[in-house]
């Protein structure tokens, strides 16, 4: 068991994004709840992170939501810190749903506006270094895929929504050059990721130099995507498929690294069938020479 003081200190180990039981759209299934929170803290997590993206808070009413984040508190109670996303459209929302998790005894609450940390000691603590573009006030700019590009030049990438759930969406492009201090937009690498929210990048540097983003196009024909730039991100070449005609819109998550031989690989998660279960998958291809 833990104190309150103790809870506040920096999070260290596994903090894992908790599902969410539901008996149907919008009821809570409270035994499968307590049976889950159980089993995850058997495994001798750190902590519980609950309403984030793998919780499909965005999905779930608000009235859902609070129950949640007061059945979690309760049966949770000092053992692990409870982290509570708070995410909304709505401003004021946000705020009322961090004053609900602050009276149900949560630890802390998770806001998704893109920002820069720090560490210096292989992971194990991070410090807050700085905001790196505006919060759309009706959408979202999360989960950003960084690079660097020299001791000072860092490169990230992010997903972005400007209405929430009614788009456009699409990828913008920041730099910094001064090692996260400040950060000045650049471009929008895909103006457009279809529909569903869009998709988030994957940013990695090949060894020649260039710049490869690749992500998952959430309009038909549902795609795997990529771009390659050669001037550091500044511009992008044309979409190159690497997958098409996938069976539903629940596409994407890429990740990709470069092989020995030069060849990428991007994994990704994949829906052959809009009524089978998802899949992982991946595509092996060549980036070429040249080129943006």
């Amino acid at each position: 068991m833990m104190n309150r003081s103790e809870i506040l200190s920096p999070l260290r180990g596994i903090v894992p994004p908790m599902i969410m039981p539901l008996l149907d759209r919008d009821r809570l299934d409270r035994a499968g709840l307590e049976r889950l929170i159980e089993h995850i803290l058997a495994g001798g997590v750190s902590g519980l992170f609950i309403l984030g993206t793998t919780g499909e808070a965005p999905g779930l009413s608000q009235r859902l939501q609070r129950e949640l984040i007061k059945s979690v508190c309760m049966q949770v109670g000092t053992r692990v810190p409870v982290l509570v996303g708070i995410t909304d459209p709505c401003f004021t929302e946000s705020v009322e749903l961090a004053c609900v998790a602050a009276r149900a005894g949560a630890s802390a609450v998770v806001t998704a506006a893109p920002f820069c940390a720090r560490t210096t000691d292989g992971g194990k603590t991070w410090r807050f270094v700085s905001w790196i573009g505006p919060e759309p006030p009706n959408g979202f700019s999360i989960m950003p895929s960084s690079v660097r590009l020299s001791k000072s030049e860092i490169r990230t990438s992010f997903r972005h929504e400007e209405n929430f759930r009614k788009g456009p969406n699409w990828i913008e492009v920041y730099l910094s050059k001064d090692n996260g201090k400040t950060w000045e937009f650049q471009t929008r690498a895909f103006p457009d990721t279809g529909t569903k929210s869009g998709n988030p990048p994957s940013l990695v540097r090949l060894k020649d130099g260039r710049l490869v983003i690749t992500y998952g196009y959430r309009s038909a024909p549902y795609a795997i995507r990529a771009r390659i730039s050669s001037d550091n991100g500044r511009t992008w070449s044309d979409d190159i498929d690497l997958r098409t005609n996938g069976g539903a819109w629940d596409i994407g998550y890429t990740r990709s690294v470069q092989r020995p031989d030069g060849k990428i690989v991007t994994v990704y998660y994949w829906a052959a069938d809009p009524k089978k279960e998802r899949t992982i998958e991946a595509t092996i291809w060549d980036p070429g020479k040249g080129g943006k």
